[in-house]
């Protein structure tokens, strides 16, 4: 049974060297709905940061070999555990030692003997600016990841969209300049040449409109069963002339009623985006071939594998994320933004699936991902 971040229990570390003093912090947070755990000394308490996850630490000063600043000190330089806020339990209410809990890094303190209401009152208050503060930063990181997002999504607009029309434009340019010597073989050409690059700017307009409707909550998502084979056979139909055109073959091994449990209309996106790029990056006389198979009965996992040109580690880095921009032509020049395979891990994310390369520079790649095959 999944645990919601609301019921999940606050972790709270107390560490001090006397049993008595571990008793009686226990039996006054045991009031509240804190997950406790304890140390008896400074390097148990670091040790036990490493493995586990804790929301506050209570910290005794005086302990021996390793004391309360000290174990402060080394929290606060370790990347994992600088954020968590640590309470100093002492008996020393000197300026001189508050002063130097806190330039080590301490959030507060509390004197021994302690008082139920004021240590429960300063572990809420510590432990809400903590869960406040982490809020606050996945907050800053969605924004930055949004605006990251917006900044690739004009380039593409800016740069890839106005590419074609470019190209269009000139096309168009010199069969109006020079009608009067354009011959049957000249337009045969620029028809062709008109074809390709309208198909191209189209399909990235539709992987524009998509992912913009994506981002905003606004497309449908409607999962029931579909056969994958039929939807696997459509899409590969829409690609039938140009895979002809370079002598490539295309290859449907995924056997009839092979049934999923996705939407029919994200699942066949992704399809026809990884098979746009293999046709894309396999030269004359290749082969791509498209395969399934059943992982523990859960999911069903679709192989698109070509014998293309490849794609170097670094580069496989790269895809899949917006913010890194890998873009390259296709073995006949064809024209990409990377924004295909984008959407491809959103729609496949989004039917509870995953999706990654395997692929070696000169050997092709195999694009795999998986979807339920029942309902969750």
């Amino acid at each position: 049974m999944m645990v919601s971040n609301s019921d999940k229990k606050e972790k709270v570390l107390v560490v001090d060297d006397q049993k008595r003093n571990i008793q009686i912090v226990g039996n006054i947070l045991s009031k509240g709905s804190y997950e406790l755990a304890y140390a008896f000394d400074g390097k148990a308490a670091l040790e036990k940061t490493k493995d586990q996850d804790f929301d506050l630490i209570l910290l005794d000063i005086m302990m021996p070999k390793m004391d309360g600043y000290d174990v402060c000190n080394q929290l606060k330089k370790d990347s994992k555990t600088k954020d968590i806020p640590v309470i100093f339990l002492t008996a020393k209410t000197d300026i001189e030692n508050v002063v130097k809990g806190f330039d080590v890094g301490g959030s507060d303190y509390i004197t021994k003997p302690f008082n139920s209401k004021e240590l429960l009152a300063r572990v809420k208050m510590h432990l809400t600016i903590h869960q406040q503060r982490k809020t606050i930063i996945e907050q800053k990181d969605k924004l930055i990841a949004l605006n990251t997002s917006k900044d690739r999504f004009f380039s593409i607009i800016a740069h890839d969209l106005r590419n074609p029309f470019m190209g269009l434009m000139s096309v168009l340019e010199l069969m109006t300049k020079f009608s009067e010597d354009v011959t049957p073989e000249d337009i045969t050409f620029y028809a062709i040449h008109l074809k390709k690059s309208t198909d191209n700017t189209y399909r990235l307009l539709e992987n524009l409109l998509e992912w913009a409707l994506l981002q905003q909550g606004r497309i449908e998502f409607n999962p029931e069963i579909n056969d994958l084979a039929m939807i696997t056979e459509t899409n590969l139909n829409l690609f039938e002339n140009l895979a002809e055109k370079k002598e490539i073959g295309l290859v449907n091994r995924i056997i009839p009623d092979t049934l999923i449990f996705a939407d029919d209309h994200m699942i066949a996106t992704v399809i026809q985006n990884l098979i746009n790029n293999a046709v894309k990056f396999t030269p004359t006389h290749g082969k791509i071939t498209i395969n399934s198979r059943p992982i523990d009965n859960d999911f069903i996992e679709i192989s698109i594998a070509d014998t293309g040109i490849g794609i170097s580690a670094s580069a496989q880095k790269k895809l899949f994320h917006l913010d890194q921009k890998y873009t390259r032509e296709g073995t006949a020049g064809e024209k990409g933004t990377g924004l295909g395979l984008v959407l491809c891990k959103e729609f496949v994310e989004k039917n509870g699936g995953k999706i990654w390369v395997k692929s070696e520079v000169g050997s092709g790649s195999n694009f795999k991902f998986t979807v339920p095959m029942r309902s969750c």
